[in-house]
């Protein structure tokens, strides 16, 4: 029985834009307040209705560039929840290209030893670019759940990668907030 990895993807995706009800707790979750030192870090959401109303395509252009220029390489910054969702579909349309790149070579270049070379370059090209583009997101979303890229590595050891995913998919972003005093 094989398990199709993109529908529980996008089904955690989904559950993921659901608001928690929890208003002040102590123990990461979302729409909380916690002390880091001597500030204040919020960890807020928005909630369904926001990401729906801010929906658009349009938002692909600018990830686009990004991922195929040199920024690929650029691990610093943030990724929302929401902005996960647009990533997920860029990546996917990405394979999907590739993928009709890779037959249309196959069926109109002549069987001849230059042409498996060439989609093999081609195929281990997408995958190097692959495994980068999917290390940008993951590191980016755990900075942005206020959490460090070092947990990435929590992904290949069991029961932690609930933690992990936990993280990626469920705890809302941070933002600092002034300190009462």
């Amino acid at each position: 029985m094989s398990v199709n990895l993109n529908i529980w993807v996008i089904g955690l995706l989904i559950l993921s834009l659901f608001p928690s009800n929890e208003c002040d707790n102590d123990y990461g979750l979302s729409n909380c307040i916690e002390k880091v030192g001597s500030s204040f870090i919020r960890i807020d959401f928005g909630g369904f209705e926001q990401f729906l109303d801010e929906f658009s395509l349009y938002k692909i252009v600018p990830i686009l560039k990004k991922i195929l220029s040199l920024e690929l390489f650029n691990w610093k910054g943030r990724i929302s929840r929401g902005e996960l969702i647009y990533y997920y579909m860029l990546y996917q349309a990405m394979v999907l290209l590739l993928v009709i790149l890779i037959y249309s070579i196959g069926t109109i270049l002549p069987t001849i030893l230059l042409k498996n070379i060439f989609l093999y370059s081609i195929l281990t090209i997408f995958l190097i670019w692959c495994f980068l583009y999917v290390l940008k997101v993951l590191i980016q979303r755990l900075h942005d759940s206020y959490s460090s890229a070092f947990w990435i590595f929590g992904l290949f050891i069991p029961y932690v990668n609930v933690y992990v995913i936990y993280l990626l998919l469920v705890k809302g972003s941070w933002q600092y907030i002034e300190s009462s005093k």
